[in-house]
Formats: C-alpha cells, sequence, structure tokens
C-alpha cells in the first residue's frame, strides 16, 4: 500500500533525524525544551478533554441535545412545481389557455418553456419558500397540487405559468441520522462548560511580551 509505506518512512526519517538531535544535545536546549513542553501540553489537554467529554457523552445527554434542537427547528413545508417560462404576458396566457382546454402541461413545457427545465417537462423538483424568486415562490405556496395557474406570474426572468405537483411537510431529520451532529454539538457545550468552570477556579496572571503585567479590560458588552 503506498499511504502506508509513505507513512512508514516518513516515521523512520523522524527517528533517525531525532537520534541526530539528541547526539548534539539539541533535546537539552532551552527554547527547544520550550516547545517540546507546549507540545506535551497540548497533548496532555486534548487527551484530557477527549476522555472528560466522551464519558459524559451518553445515551441520555444525546437524546436531551436532540430535543433542545427539535424545538429550535420549525416544521418547512415544500412544494414540487412545474413552469413554463415565456417571454410576454400574452404568451403566458395562451399556454394558460390551452391547458385548459386539455392541454399535458410537462409536454407544452418541453415545446414552449425558454427555461433551461423546458426539456424536462419543466420540472423544478421539491423546493422551500425562499429558495425560489419572491413572486414565483408566493405563487407557487399559495397553489394546491395538480392545477395550473389561473394567471401568469411575472418576474425578472419573464412570464411562469406554474403547476404545483405536490406539497409535503419536512420533519427534522431523526435522533439516529441525526447522531453525529448532536455528539459535535454537545462536546462543543460540555468542553466550553469545563474549561469556564476551570477559570473561574484558577488565578489567571496575563503579561505581555516585554514581561509586563497587562492591564485587565472589561469584556465587551
Amino acid at each position: 500500500d503506498l499511504v502506508y509505506g509513505l507513512l512508514i518512512n516518513s516515521l523512520i526519517d523522524s527517528k533517525l533525524v531525532a537520534a541526530e538531535a539528541r547526539k548534539i544535545n539539541l533535546d537539552k536546549d532551552p527554547i527547544v525544551r520550550q516547545q517540546l513542553a507546549r507540545i506535551e501540553e497540548q497533548v496532555l489537554e486534548r487527551a484530557f478533554l477527549t476522555a472528560y467529554i466522551d464519558k459524559r457523552i451518553t445515551d441520555e445527554a444525546l437524546a436531551e441535545q436532540y430535543q433542545k434542537m427539535v424545538k429550535q427547528v420549525s416544521v418547512k413545508e415544500e412544494v414540487s412545481a412545474r413552469h413554463i417560462l415565456l417571454e410576454t404576458e400574452a404568451q403566458a396566457r395562451e399556454v394558460i389557455k390551452e391547458l385548459k382546454g386539455g392541454a399535458d402541461f410537462a409536454e407544452l413545457a418541453k415545446t414552449r418553456s425558454k427555461g433551461p427545465s423546458g426539456p424536462n417537462g419543466g420540472d423544478l423538483g421539491f423546493f422551500g419558500e425562499g429558495q425560489m424568486v419572491p413572486a414565483f415562490s408566493k405563487a407557487a405556496f399559495a397553489m394546491q397540487a395538480g392545477e395550473p395557474t389561473d394567471e401568469p406570474v411575472q418576474t425578472q426572468f419573464g412570464w411562469h405559468v406554474i403547476k404545483v405537483d405536490d406539497r409535503r411537510t419536512v420533519q427534522p431529520p431523526t435522533l439516529e441520522d441525526s447522531q453525529q451532529d448532536l455528539r459535535i454539538a454537545l462536546s462543543r457545550e460540555i468542553g466550553s462548560a469545563f474549561l469556564q468552570d476551570l477559570r473561574k477556579a484558577a488565578t489567571v496572571e496575563r503579561f505581555n511580551l516585554d514581561g509586563t503585567a497587562m492591564q485587565e479590560t472589561e469584556p465587551a458588552q
């Protein structure tokens, strides 16, 4: 395996160069030791927080986090619609007349629509409010499934004849489908709360680069 081979070679190189560094006592250099100490602190921080957080991400905690998420997610509605895009109002009214006379919407879209969805029978698929230009979205969401618009709808693209094929309510994702997002959100909450508690219990002194004490400032409101 190419990747495994590259990793092995990298590890070998690191060990060989580190050994050379120790031969000349570079590991005892004050600046190097400071860097090593900082790396050690970072490794310990990650290891501790990982164990601390993992212990607290229980099924009960995930379920509680899910309920919080569901309360914040509003139930939305989507419509599946088709449209026929025309250049003039007169053309749009002519198409509406043909539809009322029994013409097939998808076939008319293929032959009359100037929009990119024309060859596909004008099908736009499902979309939510706000995903289309305002006039189009308002008209589509005011319609029931099955009938085309009685009046053409004008947008910056031209004149639309719209037909809503279906409407559906979009529910929040299930607890099972939300596991990864819930774990990420819960990890952030647990880690942030723990660090805040640590800061409250500790005496923290800050210094400028020249060693002078840093002036404390009021947090922004």
